[in-house]
């Protein structure tokens, strides 16, 4: 009998992208920041308007720093995470037709960063332009965004 260390895989790669490291979502914060103090300097902002503007921001600003895309390979899946979001995926290998090491444009290619639809498939991205392109057997794109594609992709590959 299998003790509960022995039931338990341990992934062959692991990678964890945090969102605020991405550029582009830091400058809207920015932004939105400077929009709302220049129109709080203006005497634009009524109260409602202005606890409206304060909240939004809030919420902008704990996404940057909680959100989190988790990618784990295993020998036989890899499961993807989308923190705080309850969003957890996993792919099994043998549904994988093939896996190429890509780079990518996020904005004209998937529309921008985060979880992407399109008529493609699914791409999940927190920044950067390079990543794992996986072509499923059903003939569905899934794009996995990372810092390390060719690790992940070497992984992938593996039996």
């Amino acid at each position: 009998m299998k003790t509960h260390k022995e039931k338990i895989k341990k992934p062959v790669f692991e990678e964890e992208q945090r969102a605020y490291k991405n550029k582009a979502i830091l400058f809207v914060c920015f932004v939105v920041s400077l929009l709302t103090l220049a129109s709080l300097m203006q005497g634009k902002l009524n109260t409602t308007n202005l606890v409206a503007s304060f909240s939004s921001l809030g919420v902008l600003l704990l996404l940057t720093v909680l959100l989190t895309l988790k990618i784990k390979v295993f020998s036989d899946s890899i499961r993807v995470r989308m923190f705080p979001f309850v969003i957890n995926k996993t792919i099994k290998k043998e549904d994988i037709l093939k896996a190429e090491d890509v780079k990518y444009n996020p904005l004209l290619d998937w529309g921008g960063w985060g979880i992407r639809f399109n008529f493609k498939g699914i791409a999940y991205n927190m920044y950067g332009n390079r990543g794992v392109k996986l072509t499923m057997k059903n003939g569905r794109i899934i794009l996995l965004g990372s810092q390390k594609s060719h690790l992940l992709c070497d992984a992938i590959l593996r039996k």
